[in-house]
């Protein structure tokens, strides 16, 4: 019985509350569907009215959420004041017949007793892994470490002896006119194949001085210009790394024959709002260089969507062997893989190029935009012997950049639910503070 009366209790508070909050409210419409002497049509009617203005408020809410999230790209012409930086370039040790037989020729007199018993194919398979080129598509050539080759072979200390040194592959370097030491702007950098020397990249330590591998109306068109031993040559934005990812019309393997290259290219930055940085990365669609996720497998200094896609596939493959490939950075030291582990990741690999993988990389927010206007290349007379001449240039400054900007902020997301709160209820932020106000008071 006391049950009963003290349920009846609350349920005559509630209703007086909520009388006394449709009354009072400045939410429209509400105080004639609960006013005493209000016809009942009437009551209908400004029902439907609220029931309705609440449908369309939800509909709407829906379609701003759904597109808040898009990107926008405007194209700003103001070009007279620009200074842009100059696109990297990366330079890669080529792997070649001729180049594979030298690097056998090193292998077998610093290490002798490892190819005693070897036969062609082995040789040839061992010498591919300094490269991380190697195929396990022979029989035998995968045997396990202790098999014919030691487990505790120390495959990264074989690579560095091995493979050539930045003054090796590139010499005499100079930018608009003006010579600077090679290999103190060419810096080593993570690729897939081991390490590569990058110029004017955020990957590497860049000194001061680096800072003039920019363009303006005082410079002209940056012209880079050096000679090479064989090599393969990437031309990316700062922020990327050399992988098998960036566009192939950006990279070029010089080879022996080639005397000189002529590589004329055209640029591109990407501008950004400057509230973009704060909005969620899922809301852009982007990453700031110094957005890198946080695991042991992202260990680059900067983030962008080739170094991204090349730390997943890293992670796979870690993930399927339990090792990284020892020419890989030294920041996977204490994970590089014996022989029986290299086997694993080439067999894998091989599968990999076969799997449909979800890509889960964002592009990078400050990628510029490159595009291969023309290519030129002379080929060595027969009795040549002179160096291999190398020239990127840009076919001129620069009179595009593109913007991005979020359609819609956070704040503009306020404001929208703000104003069709208003439109349909006549409410505003003081209505909030009204409602708690009315439903706390006790009611008169």
């Amino acid at each position: 019985m006391k049950k009963k009366k003290h349920e009846n209790k609350t349920k005559e508070t509630l209703q007086k509350k909520f009388l006394f909050f449709g009354r009072n409210s400045n939410i429209h419409g509400l105080r004639f569907i609960v006013q005493e002497n209000e016809h009942p049509i009437s009551r209908i009617f400004w029902l439907l009215i609220v029931v309705g203005s609440g449908g369309c408020l939800y509909l709407l809410l829906l379609s701003i959420v759904a597109h808040n999230e898009h990107i926008s790209f405007t194209p700003d012409t103001l070009y007279l004041d620009w200074t842009t930086m100059f696109p990297a370039v990366t330079i890669c040790e080529l792997y070649t017949d001729y180049g594979y037989k030298d690097a056998l020729d090193k292998f077998q007199r610093l290490y002798p007793e490892l190819f005693k018993s070897a036969n062609y194919d082995l040789k040839k398979r061992l010498t591919s892994v300094l490269f991380n080129e190697g195929r396990c598509n022979k029989r035998g050539l995968c045997a396990p470490c202790g098999d014919g080759v030691p487990c505790d072979l120390a495959w990264r200390n074989i690579s560095e002896r091995i493979r050539m040194k930045c003054e090796a592959l590139v010499w005499e370097c100079s930018y608009n006119g003006r010579g600077f030491p090679c290999c103190r702007h060419f810096v080593a950098v993570d690729s897939a194949k081991g390490p590569c020397f990058a110029l004017n990249s955020m990957h590497t330590n860049i000194p001061k001085e680096a800072k003039s591998f920019v363009v303006n109306r005082t410079t002209g068109p940056g012209i880079l210009k050096f000679k090479a031993n064989t090599i393969t040559m990437y031309v990316h934005s700062p922020e990327e790394l050399a992988t098998q990812y960036l566009d192939p019309k950006l990279s070029y393997n010089v080879f022996e024959r080639v005397r000189r290259v002529d590589f004329v290219v055209a640029v591109a930055e990407m501008g950004n709002d400057a509230a973009l940085y704060h909005e969620d990365i899922h809301s852009r669609q982007c990453r700031y260089p110094d957005e890198v996720p946080r695991s042991f497998i992202h260990s680059y200094k900067a983030y962008s969507y080739g170094a991204c896609r090349l730390a997943s596939d890293t992670e796979m493959l870690y993930n399927h062997c339990g090792c990284v490939h020892p020419v890989r950075d030294l920041r996977y030291n204490e994970k590089f893989c014996n022989y029986t582990g290299i086997n694993c990741l080439d067999t894998y690999k091989t599968q990999m190029e076969e799997m449909d993988t979800e890509d889960t990389c964002l592009p990078s927010c400050v990628e510029m935009e490159l595009k291969l206007i023309n290519i030129e290349e002379t080929l060595r007379e027969t009795g040549d012997d002179s160096d291999t001449v190398v020239t990127i240039r840009m076919a001129s400054l620069p009179t595009l950049r593109y913007v991005r900007h979020l359609l819609r902020t956070n704040l503009d997301l306020v404001v929208s639910i703000g104003g069709l709160a208003g439109l349909f209820f006549g409410a505003s932020i003081l209505s909030v503070v009204e409602t708690f106000y009315l439903i706390l008071r006790k009611p008169s």
